[in-house]
């Protein structure tokens, strides 16, 4: 076969190789699918109590998973090349497959979830879960940003513990939009007040 780059070093892509090659270029085009799908699918199986109604992650979480998957894609295209020179491959492949292993599991093990008994929340690159009772939590923020037309647009909640520790802060998304009611019931049920917060976002 020619050498394709006038150097020493000669590609061919076997049966495995091709293997390899195709799996790489799936998970870079389906990147954005991967992620919002199989590692959705992950956390509702692992990680989100069987009586949870509510579970979801945050935005830069998906984009995480996203680059993810993308460079684990790259390492197999790298891994399908056939050449002679397999030290200086698995120098640039392996290196790229741990950093998407680790990102992975960082973005897996961001997540928010409430069922009827406690509200959970663990931020992106946070070592420790943010988990309470709805009887300990003092107030919920709803939080809406009015913006260009006067219409109003929901931001994030905001959950207050009794005990004075940092707020649990949920970005908006069709999870809250679709569970806000039952949310809002559970909290009020327990003690806690409830507030609607209307930020104006509009240029001044």
């Amino acid at each position: 076969m020619k050498d394709i780059l006038g150097g020493n070093i000669l590609y061919k892509l076997k049966r495995s190789s091709s293997i390899l090659l195709t799996l790489g270029v799936v998970l870079i085009i389906g990147s954005w699918v991967f992620s919002f799908s199989f590692g959705y699918a992950l956390k509702d199986y692992f990680i989100k109590p069987r009586d949870a109604f509510l579970l979801g992650q945050s935005i830069e979480t998906y984009y995480l998973m996203i680059v993810a998957f993308v460079l684990l894609g790259i390492s197999l295209i790298i891994l399908s090349i056939d050449t002679k020179q397999k030290r200086r491959k698995n120098l640039w492949a392996f290196p790229i497959m741990t950093i998407s292993i680790v990102l992975f599991f960082i973005s897996y093990n961001s997540y928010y979830y409430a069922n009827d008994q406690r509200i959970a929340n663990k931020e992106l690159f946070s070592l420790k879960k943010q988990e309470y009772q709805w009887s300990e939590i003092e107030k919920m923020e709803f939080i809406f940003h009015i913006v260009e037309g006067g219409s109003q647009k929901g931001a994030a909640i905001k959950v207050y513990p009794k005990n004075g520790d940092h707020p649990i802060y949920i970005e908006w998304d069709q999870y809250i939009f679709f569970t806000r009611y039952r949310l809002e019931k559970l909290v009020l049920d327990h003690g806690g007040e409830v507030k609607t917060v209307i930020l104006d976002k509009r240029e001044k």
